[in-house]
């Protein structure tokens, strides 16, 4: 069945359509959810290890992620309802709601001006090529969704061009909130992506703030040693090889705390 879903996802992304699958069972829905989390969960831990080891070889310096501080003008709990409520709710409406065009009111407005003149040909010409349109509307709101978060970075202004590499997670993920959205409907994907932010900042919030601090380096104890191995954490992001796992204990020396962030 996974094989199956990897198989339709990346189908789909190769080629959007605007085909639905509204009808599918909610069984069905909830394994295909499933399965796309388990997809993306590995994706992503891949493109933040890229990401992690870049910061750890110290390759680019981009400043510290300005959403890194919520933790002192915030409560934990404040911060889940922020990343697992408004910001998929605030974020789907704009990046993934208007890619149906029965919920893209702009496009909407736009051709029903177009209507009241003799641009009937042009009109004509947005029918015929609409998958053309339909997916190059698509590829766009992913990559401004997954680039716009880049401008949480100190210094990205100066160094934009590695946006493509250090949004790599929120690119993953918006492709995905995209496909869910068209297949299950706009409320799907408010909760694939509410989903992937609890269980992301729940980690960084609940998990990693446990791990000691440089500090107290020289007192890690063996329970730690177990915790940082079981997490396979470097510099506050999960990975996925055991070089990054040995890797944490001499990052966590630099006192930095880039949590893991969500989309």
């Amino acid at each position: 069945m996974i094989a199956e879903t990897l198989n339709k996802y990346f189908t789909f992304l190769k080629s959007p359509n605007e085909v639905r699958e509204l009808e599918k069972p909610l069984l069905e829905k909830i394994k295909v959810f499933f399965h796309l989390y388990l997809i993306n969960f590995w994706l992503v831990i891949a493109a933040i290890g890229i990401i992690g080891l870049i910061e750890y070889f110290k390759i680019v310096d981009i400043g510290e992620n300005k959403l890194s501080d919520m933790e002192s003008k915030f409560s934990n709990w404040q911060i889940l309802l922020l990343v697992s409520v408004f910001a998929p709710l605030i974020e789907e409406a704009i990046f993934r709601a208007p890619l149906l065009l029965k919920n893209n009111y702009f496009v909407r407005f736009f051709i029903k001006i177009l209507k009241g003149t003799k641009s009937n040909k042009f009109i004509i010409h947005l029918k015929v090529n609409r998958l053309f349109y339909f997916q190059t509307f698509f590829y766009f709101l992913t990559f401004t969704f997954a680039f716009i978060h880049f401008s949480n970075y100190e210094k990205s202004s100066k160094f934009w061009f590695w946006a493509p590499i250090f949004t790599l997670p929120q690119l993953i993920i918006g492709f995905t909130l995209g496909y869910v959205r068209i297949k299950f409907g706009f409320w799907w994907g408010v909760g694939y992506h509410a989903f992937h932010n609890f269980i992301l900042v729940s980690i960084t919030l609940f998990a990693f703030n446990k791990i000691p601090k440089s500090q107290d380096l020289k007192k890690v104890t063996p329970k730690h040693e177990i915790s940082i191995k079981s997490f396979g954490t470097i510099d506050g992001r999960l990975f996925a090889s055991d070089v990054a796992k040995i890797m944490y204990i001499q990052a966590i020396t630099s006192h930095r705390n880039n949590n893991i962030l969500p989309c």
